[in-house]
């Protein structure tokens, strides 16, 4: 198992509440030359993807690096929220218990949003704030 000590929160940068899903995002990665060798293997680089109706699909497994946050990704596991800003109560409530249960196997994991390694706005909210108003555990 990966030494894991970050989950990092992602948007997927598409249209509010338009459906889109792991096929999609696993599409565009491969486009985008995220490729990787083997059968089963997705490209997408997210090993969870929140779809807009709150459903949780997986992506990479937890024991394959991703490939979601330049620098990070050997240790990190990556959520993507679909959407870019506006995400709705079905998809939160699906990040908390998804997050409870990280926590769970990975107890002193750190939570972070994507912009505080990078120069984005994604997930498209400050998740130190939402987490410090809004408990997950």
């Amino acid at each position: 198992m990966r030494n894991i000590d970050k989950i990092i929160i992602h948007c997927s940068a598409t249209p509010n509440g338009k459906s889109f899903n792991l096929k999609d995002i696993d599409r565009w990665h491969r486009e985008r030359g995220f490729n990787k060798s083997g059968r089963f293997s997705l490209c997408c680089g997210y090993h969870y993807v929140i779809r807009v109706d709150g459903v949780i699909e997986m992506g990479r497994f937890i024991n394959e690096q991703g490939a979601h946050c330049y620098g990070k990704n050997k240790t990190s596991i990556g959520i993507c929220l679909i959407g870019t800003d506006a995400f709705n109560d079905s998809q939160f409530m699906a990040l908390k218990g998804l997050l409870n249960n990280l926590k769970y196997l990975f107890p002193n994991v750190s939570i972070h949003g994507h912009n505080e390694f990078a120069n984005k706005i994604c997930p498209g909210f400050n998740v130190k704030e939402y987490f410090k108003h809004n408990s997950y555990v």
